[in-house]
């Protein structure tokens, strides 16, 4: 969940954000092809990891042979080793790898029938190249959701169905409950832990049981993401990383914007800092500052990177499942993130990537405005959105996953992506999105700059 939404959840439960603030839980894990969308998920054998090294040259253009990608180096900071580079700008029909290996996991949070859920992602996800097959595709979806009309066989996907349980936790907690419904709720197989953090055991074992889950894997939130181009038809063949590398996205940092306010976050911000500070004492607190804020909705990396946060992510919730003063009611999962990342150095073989030049664009900060001021969202001065709708990075380049767009209500969701979000879309628009990545940049917004 990002920072600014995280801010209105806290605030407003109406808010754009906290429209998910409210139901049950959807775990998704997809596997990728281009075979027909007719063909249901097979169910998947379950073992323990074994990654398979794929080697290819990397390429500046994506699968199409449409826009440039953003790249794997350049400035978005390594937290401790440098990136990849990619190679020559050579363009290319089909991935030079076998793209079924590749995985989605994606979390949230809906008690109700499937008809009723925003499908944006899997619809968006489907219609710019993404297919299920022998690996299969799991949706855990609250025991006894509603599918009346068929659409999670249609999309491909096979649920998963998890149980809601009264948690038992293993520390005493006053009375009172969030607004924000999975750091309430808890489950049969996890009750110790809040959903908010039982999310990343569920992730983990699912992909580490998928067998044939061999390549990229992308952890992501589900409610307000939406795909503009095949996330891992513009990556690399994981063989040409370090296979435990896992990749890391930064919010926006501090600007001026054109009124001469500041826009953007650290991690200083109280989101982070207080938490911190609450959970694990004011030393901690002084480090995790002034540094850019990771969010913890979109990491993406090979299998064994993943499947190595992943762990290092439940380890921690583990060891702060007997602590009070760190239940996710008063430390999130993100405010955790970086704390390990920043204070202990936990994720020595993660990369950090720079808003605005990097395949997510999370664009809830560029589309609110200043602390205070109204609107408090649907800026338009930063975030570039052409007319076709696509949502384009500072640097130029077209990114895979757009994160965070409700916060762009008036001027994104409702001009261009609602229509993505029902039943009768799936495979509706899928022509118009494969079309996406040959788009052209339309050329930067100008604000202020520090």
């Amino acid at each position: 969940m990002g920072e600014a939404h995280r801010q209105r959840c806290a605030l407003c439960p109406a808010s754009v954000r906290c429209l998910l603030c409210v139901a049950g839980l959807v775990v998704a894990v997809l596997s990728l092809s281009r075979g027909p969308l007719s063909m249901l998920a097979s169910p998947v054998g379950l073992s323990s990891l074994s990654p398979s090294p794929l080697g290819a040259p990397l390429q500046q253009h994506d699968a199409t042979g449409g826009g440039v990608v953003p790249s794997l180096g350049g400035p978005g900071a390594a937290v401790s080793k440098p990136a990849p580079a990619l190679g020559g700008g050579v363009g290319r029909t089909e991935p030079q790898r076998d793209t079924s290996v590749d995985a989605v996991i994606a979390l949230a949070a809906y008690s109700k029938p499937v008809s009723s859920f925003n499908l944006a992602f899997v619809n968006t996800l489907r219609g710019v190249g993404f297919r299920g097959k022998g690996a299969g595709g799991f949706l855990g979806v609250w025991e006894g959701t509603e599918d009346p009309d068929g659409y999670l066989a249609k999309a491909e996907v096979t649920p998963m169905y998890l149980v809601r349980a009264p948690c038992k936790l293993r520390y005493e907690l006053a009375a009172g409950a969030s607004n924000y419904e999975i750091r309430n709720v808890c489950t049969v197989d996890f009750p110790h832990l809040k959903l908010e953090w039982a999310r990343f055991l569920y992730a983990r074992r699912w992909l580490e049981q998928c067998s044939t889950c061999t390549g990229w894997a992308l952890h992501a939130d589900y409610g307000d993401v939406n795909f503009q181009r095949n996330p891992f038809g513009v990556l690399p063949d994981n063989g040409q990383v370090p296979s435990d590398t896992v990749f890391l996205t930064e919010e926006m940092q501090p600007r001026v914007d054109a009124e001469g306010g500041q826009r953007g976050v650290t991690t200083s911000h109280w989101f982070v800092h207080n938490a911190v500070r609450t959970c694990y004492g004011e030393e901690a607190a002084d480090k995790v500052a002034n540094h850019p804020m990771l969010n913890v909705a979109t990491t993406l990396g090979p299998r064994a990177g993943m499947l190595r946060w992943l762990g290092r992510m439940e380890e921690e919730f583990e060891k702060l499942s007997t602590r009070a003063e760190c239940d996710p009611n008063k430390i999130a999962d993100q405010a955790v993130f970086n704390y390990l990342v920043y204070v202990q150095d936990a994720m020595p073989w993660a990369i950090t990537k720079k808003y605005g030049a990097w395949i997510v664009n999370t664009m809830g900060l560029p589309c609110s405005n200043q602390p205070g001021k109204k609107p408090d969202h649907s800026m338009e001065d930063i975030v570039i959105i052409d007319s076709a709708g696509r949502v384009w990075n500072e640097d130029g380049t077209l990114p895979a996953v757009v994160h965070q767009g409700k916060t762009c209500h008036n001027n994104y969701m409702l001009k261009f992506v609602n229509r993505f979000s029902g039943q009768g879309a799936l495979g509706t628009y899928d022509a118009e999105l494969g079309g996406f990545a040959t788009g052209r940049f339309p050329g930067p917004n100008q604000p202020k700059k520090p």
